[in-house]
């Protein structure tokens, strides 16, 4: 399978991250059900998704 190289929700822009606690940092642990765990799916077992204001600036602009 393919390495997932970010997600967009609700328009804004989120990318996987390492982390030592992924759950505990992953910036999408209030939206879980709602985007159906994509980190056991998607991501290694030491990511979690950040949130990336800069990738989302970009996005709103165009």
């Amino acid at each position: 399978m393919e390495k997932l190289n970010g997600i967009i929700l609700n328009g804004k822009v989120y990318m996987p991250e390492e982390s030592e606690k992924p759950c505990e940092n992953c910036d999408l642990k209030t939206d879980c059900l709602l985007v159906g765990r994509a980190c056991s799916v998607f991501l290694n077992e030491n990511e979690s998704f950040r949130y990336s204001q800069s990738l989302t600036d970009k996005l709103n602009k165009q």
